[in-house]
């Protein structure tokens, strides 16, 4: 595969990635450009991009797609925020939003409720994407500012896939919904999951509850249901002192924290009440540890697996979340002339990639967050470095063989 590099002096802001279409859409290290290229996935490359969309006088923070209408909503400007819309092709701008809020990341958009919500001053903001002008505000129940969030969303019944189609590949329906084949000598026969559990044939998901809401914040972890239509307060459900990251299993019920060392707790173990104290004694599990202490990590709940690094970003490993046991996948190399090196010893595959590569790499980067795409076996990472034009997205398959640059 031809390496795909961004022209000199892009780099990487921010990227989302629109599965259905095999679309990435990024902004670039200046804030002022969106870029979109198109992903083949069968050989592992962007076939090509080209950039849609510029801002000189408002920095662009964020971007988040809705996959159904083809369309990114930007969160741009300083004091006075602005979100608008564009579709993918950068054509039919709108402005939906423009008031003089902070924005201080964290921008999802929640496909089943019609709604854009970002981290604003000691609170969460949101709007509606159909009656925009309406701000609401959802304020943190500490005068602090929260460091991250998860929101997870799954549709009560949704679709089969047709049981003839006959492919090596899972299939999404809608939500967060997927078909796993299983093939045998004469037919092909689907195991069904999503998000809130295993449903086999019945393509039901379980609601325990179906959209939660995670915020780790001034040494504890809040939980929110959003199924109460936003009545419903955030609670603390647990203290863990400072979190570096946050992420939540909705297959087991389980809310996962790093502070130097990765743990888990079963939902409802924790005290799920109005009250602001957590349960005496929660029922926390040691995941994984590190003497170079855990940092990002990401959680392949198809596969029952956890991705996490080193919080000197030096080491990236897999940690099997029923057997506990871990493999270390990447190994930053000393050589200046080398960044990360597969562990064991690399195909021939990879030291061609590294041959190519290695030249062009700083010595020294940081993996600034990671994500999985269970769907199709992908590990994803961000790499940065003090001189922004060599910003890149790169993934592997989720066993750590076969690492490419993305954008």
């Amino acid at each position: 595969m031809a390496p795909i590099y961004l022209p000199h002096g892009f780099g990487i802001h921010s990227f989302n990635v629109d599965k259905n279409d095999d679309f990435v859409f990024w902004v670039d290290a200046t804030q002022t450009w969106i870029l979109v290229g198109e992903v083949d996935f069968s050989y592992r490359q962007i076939s090509h991009y080209k950039a849609i969309h510029s801002s000189h006088d408002k920095v662009i923070h964020s971007i988040v797609l809705d996959m159904r209408d083809k369309r990114i909503f930007l969160a741009m400007g300083g004091d006075n925020l602005l979100i608008k819309s564009i579709d993918y092709d950068g054509s039919n701008e709108r402005i939906l939003f423009q008031d003089k809020v902070s924005f201080q990341g964290n921008f999802l958009f929640d496909q089943l409720a019609s709604k854009l919500s970002w981290l604003c001053d000691n609170s969460i903001c949101s709007i509606g994407t159909k009656d925009s002008s309406r701000l609401i505000r959802t304020f943190l129940p500490l005068q602090v500012m929260a460091e991250s969030y998860r929101e997870q969303s799954c549709l009560p019944k949704p679709h089969l896939l047709n049981p003839q189609l006959n492919t090596l590949h899972s299939k999404r329906t809608s939500c967060d919904f997927i078909c796993l084949p299983a093939h045998t000598s004469t037919s092909v026969k689907y195991s069904c999951v999503c998000q809130t559990g295993i449903s086999g044939q019945s393509a039901i998901c379980s609601k325990n509850p179906s959209r939660t809401l995670l915020s780790s914040m001034a040494g504890s972890i809040f939980y929110r249901s959003l199924d109460a239509g936003g009545a419903s307060p955030f609670v603390r459900v647990l203290s863990t002192g400072f979190s570096y990251a946050i992420d939540f299993n909705a297959i087991s019920q389980e809310v996962f924290w790093t502070n130097g060392s990765l743990y888990r707790a079963a939902l409802d173990t924790l005290k799920l009440s109005a009250s602001v104290q957590p349960a005496p004694s929660p029922d926390v599990e040691l995941v994984a540890s590190h003497k170079k202490m855990i940092g990002s990590f990401s959680i392949d709940w198809i596969s029952g697996t956890v991705f996490w690094a080193t919080l000197d970003d030096s080491e990236l490993w897999l940690t099997h979340l029923e057997s506990k046991s871990s493999r270390l996948l990447f190994l930053k190399s000393p050589s200046p002339r080398r960044t990360f090196q597969s562990v064991p010893s690399a195909s021939r595959a990879d030291l061609i990639y590294r041959k190519v590569f290695h030249n062009f790499m700083p010595s020294y980067f940081k993996m600034s967050a990671m994500a999985t795409d269970p769907i199709n076996g992908l590990l994803f990472y961000t790499v940065s470095h003090a001189t922004s034009e060599l910003d890149r997205i790169e993934y592997s398959w989720l066993d750590g063989s076969n690492r490419y640059t993305y954008s």
